[in-house]
């Protein structure tokens, strides 16, 4: 089995609309970057409203990374704004 070199950053795409998401993906594949750690600052976008939780913003990003040969480390949110 190879071995395989990581290459990535700390991504927080709650912050951007979709094509600026978009144009990230592509100058991250640019980069050579395969892993992306996202999620800890991102407890206001997994629940807006208080005890319900929604989280498909970001399956969708992860699987948006996955398309394009990036692999996804997801953090454990807080409850930062």
């Amino acid at each position: 089995m190879a071995k395989k070199l990581y290459h990535g950053a700390a991504y927080y795409p709650e912050l951007w609309n979709e094509k600026v998401i978009e144009e990230d993906i592509l100058l991250m594949k640019e980069a050579g970057i395969n892993v992306a750690r996202m999620g800890e600052f991102a407890w206001h976008t997994m629940e807006q409203e208080e005890g319900n939780i929604d989280i498909r913003f970001f399956v969708d990003i992860v699987h948006k990374l996955h398309e394009n040969g990036i692999e996804t480390v997801m953090c454990t949110p807080t409850p930062t704004p």
